[in-house]
């Protein structure tokens, strides 16, 4: 078995409290399983690498509780995150994209999310290796 990708779909945003301090977090709006996308180079990159800030935030489901190991993936590496457009032009390139089927349906929700950009704080397509 190889390295497998679920994909989290985020708003993150930033909490300021009355005495000055600041938060981060991240509401979950999306989740795909991937299982094995593979190790196609678009632009010298793997999907993989199109993932490149670690995240700041812990992530929270729809229910308001925090996902299991919020900043870890089950490789003890820190989840990284890419932009809603990094990750359409990743796809948007690839072979993987086009012709792997949960791939291809990644692809067809990040443009309809990419609509809805301005009703959120700022999302982001973070990667969970697994």
């Amino acid at each position: 078995m190889g390295y497998e990708s679920k994909i989290l779909i985020v708003d993150r945003n930033e909490c300021r409290f009355p005495n000055g301090k600041s938060c981060v977090g991240a509401l979950e709006v999306a989740r795909f399983e991937l299982s094995v996308v593979g190790s196609e180079r678009v632009n010298g990159k793997t999907f993989y690498d199109v993932f490149t800030t670690p995240i700041d935030f812990d992530i929270y489901g729809i229910d308001g509780n925090p996902i299991d190991e919020p900043r870890k993936d089950r490789y003890g590496e820190i989840c990284k995150w890419a932009s809603l457009d990094g990750a359409i032009e990743w796809l948007e390139s690839a072979k993987t994209g086009k012709e792997y089927r949960r791939a291809a349906l990644l692809l067809d929700c990040l443009r309809a999310i990419k609509k809805y950009e301005g009703r959120f704080d700022q999302l982001c397509v973070v990667h969970y290796g697994h």
